[in-house]
Formats: structure tokens, sequence, C-alpha cells
């Protein structure tokens, strides 16, 4: 088998994501993604994410993300995932292993809140109070400064009847439960919208508020990467976002021809910082639109590890390695199994056109309803080869 030359180093650096002295724990209960639209199976895939971006930590890993077939797929693809890993195949495992590295000293840090009452106040990286603090959207004011807010107004949505609401206009759900995705999100441009939306988030359960929020024209959104640490705020990338509808998150585009402006990376540092004198530590990150007349407007906090943090802290090396200009996100459920998937991706991942950070082995995480996942990110020499090269390795894994 052929492995890559050298890893390829992230924008992290050394000085990667989480202080000395805290394990990655990412395990969440389901119970605490009702707002992401995710299916049950993200309970344990959430725990394979950010690999080769923890090394040097322990962690804690589903079984399905980890084994010998998974792993060799990844340093295939030139990413070193040197990890004091403890594996699990049921939730009981993973919080035994968590607890027993609280028992040796360590901080846990996770990209969701675990269960309440599941690990003392004082065990968490980040309490648990703060984060959901700073990543509910009621909150951005808090942190964002006014020039870099569209209009918004909250709502109460425990009442009889539908409010009467502008249009055009995005409805998202308030509180403190994580969002994401687009998924407590809704694009209303007529009454018949809002009165579709406003079922909708009775459905979903959201018993407090909604934001109310002006349709900012915009030329583009970007991801935004960042790393906070007591030493500061380290910005490591941004992924172009992609959509199938009005906030409808499709995927993630980075092109090194039309980066994200320099202006706005001084904004998203600025509510980073904010986020840090308020105790955050960690990944971290944002989205950030660019209006049609060239204003910077933040719409959604992202204090956790985000779905683009991988490709935007890898892109700038694997582009270099195979001279390409673009990359464009790539998570494909496949029927293949994680072998057949590598023997399909092996040419492409062996010429440095994609790069593989999560391989999830099907027989080994049941939850998930295919035989296999990969994840991670198709380079071209620009965003339309990338795109043409992404429909190719579509359907490879067919």
């Amino acid at each position: 088998m052929k492995i890559l030359e050298s890893p390829l180093v992230s924008t992290a650096g050394s000085h990667g994501f989480l202080p000395p002295g805290v394990a990655f724990a990412p395990r969440v209960d389901v119970a605490q993604l009702k707002f992401l639209g995710v299916p049950e199976s993200a309970a344990d895939t959430v725990s394979t994410t950010m690999m080769g971006l923890m090394n040097g930590r322990p962690t804690i890993r589903h079984k399905g993300g980890a084994t010998p077939d998974s792993l060799a797929m990844i340093a295939r693809s030139g990413i070193d995932v040197s990890e004091d890993m403890r594996t699990f195949s049921e939730p009981e495992e993973a919080y035994r292993h968590a607890k027993s590295l609280i028992r040796d000293g360590y901080k846990l840090a996770w990209p969701y809140p675990p269960q309440k009452g599941c690990y003392r106040e004082t065990a968490n990286l980040v309490a648990p109070r703060l984060w959901r603090k700073l990543n509910s959207k009621r909150n951005l004011p808090l942190i964002v400064p006014s020039e870099y807010l569209a209009e918004r107004t909250i709502i109460s949505i425990d009442t009889k009847s539908v409010p009467t609401i502008s249009t055009p206009c995005y409805l998202k759900a308030g509180g403190d439960m994580p969002t994401g995705m687009g998924y407590a999100v809704r694009y209303c441009e007529t009454r018949a919208d809002v009165e579709d939306a406003w079922e909708f988030f009775k459905s979903l359960g959201v018993s407090d508020e909604l934001i109310v929020e002006e349709a900012v024209p915009v030329i583009g959104c970007w991801c935004i990467s960042l790393s906070i640490d007591d030493t500061g705020v380290r910005y490591l990338g941004a992924a172009e976002q992609l959509f199938s509808s009005p906030a409808r998150q499709s995927g993630s585009v980075i092109d090194d021809d039309h980066p994200f402006p320099k202006e706005g990376v001084k904004v998203a540092l600025t509510v980073g910082e904010n986020a840090r004198t308020m105790g955050f530590r960690g990944p971290a990150g944002m989205d950030i639109g660019v209006s049609a007349d060239g204003r910077f407007v933040v719409f959604d906090p992202n204090f956790r590890p985000q779905g683009s943090t991988q490709q935007a802290s890898f892109h700038a090396a694997a582009a270099k390695r195979g001279g390409f200009r673009a990359s464009r996100s790539l998570n494909v459920n496949s029927d293949l199994d994680i072998r057949g998937a590598e023997r399909a991706l092996r040419r492409h991942i062996d010429s440095g056109r994609v790069v593989i950070f999560r391989a999830i082995d099907g027989r080994e995480m049941p939850s998930v309803p295919s035989a296999s996942v990969v994840t991670g990110f198709v380079l071209g020499a620009d965003r339309e080869d990338t795109d043409h090269w992404h429909a190719t390795i579509m359907k490879c894994l067919d």
C-alpha cells in the first residue's frame, strides 16, 4: 500500500486545538442534537470527528471509526493519527473511559455538552452553561459588534396564533439548545411560508422563542475556523458554504483564487477574542456572510468543531502537496464496505486528489444505515475542476 510521504500539517500547527491536560471526549447524548436534524447514529459518529487534530492527547472514539481499515485509509491520505485512543462500542464504555480520565486528572473537551449530571462541572474544559450561552443565536449581540449583525427581533412561540411577520426573513430557533446545518432555520418569503415554519418549530418542540432575522442579500457565506487558547485566538482558514436552497447547506468549498476577505478575518478574530475573555477554550468558528453592499454579517456562532474544521485545517497542505487550488467537501454513506471504499478511492488518494479524514466501518457501528461512511475533501485545479472530480468520486462510492 502506498502511503503519501510526510503527513499533512494542519494550520493549527504545533499549538493544536486544546491545552495540555485535556482529553477529547466527543460521545454525546442524542437528545442534545434534536435541533440539528441529525440521525440517531450521530451520537456515535460525532466521536469520529477531528481525526489528525487531537494528536498527543487521550481521545475516546467509537470502534467503527477506528478499525485498522478505517485508520489505514486516513493514513493513506497523509493524515497522521497519533492519539492515546480509547475505543468503545456502547455508550456506557465511553462514559467509563471519560470518568477514568477525570480520575487521572484530565479535563474533558467535547463538541456538544454531555447529558446533565454525567460529569462534575469542574471536569469540563468549558462549562456547559458557558458553551450554551455562546452557541445560542440569541446571544450573538454579547460577542458580535452591532455593525456586523443583521436586524433581528425575538418573539415568543408560545402564542395561540401565528403573529404578523414581515417577509422576506429567516426564522431561527432561539433558546440554548445546539443548532446547526440550517435544520432549525426556515427562509420565509410569504405569509404561507411563515405559517409552515411556525408549525415546523412547534412540532420540533421549540418551547420558548424564535428569532426573526432580516434576509440579508449575500454574495457569499463562509464558515470560519478558529482555535482559542490562553495565548489568544488563531485564524485557521475558511470554507465557503454551498447551499441547495436558502439556509440549506449542502457542502463547502475552499477556493484559493477567491479566499475569505482579510477584513472579515479581523471580524472573526474580534468575536473569538470576546468569547475567549468569557472563558471559552478550544476549536471554534462562526458563519459570516458578505452582503451585496460589502458588509460583513455574522449569522451563527459555532463554538465547537465544525463540519468544515478539518477541511479548513488540512486544505493548504493538501493543495500545496498536489499542486491544486480548490477543494470541495466529501461525505458519502456508501453501500461499499470499508475495504471496497478504500479500493474505489485508492488511486485518487494516492494522486493527492482525495483526502479522507473519517472512515466509518458500518460493521462496527450498527447505528449507521450504510456499509461505510467516508468523509474528507476532493481537490482540483479550480472550482470547476473540483466539482467535476467531486462528481466522479461520488460515483466511485455508489
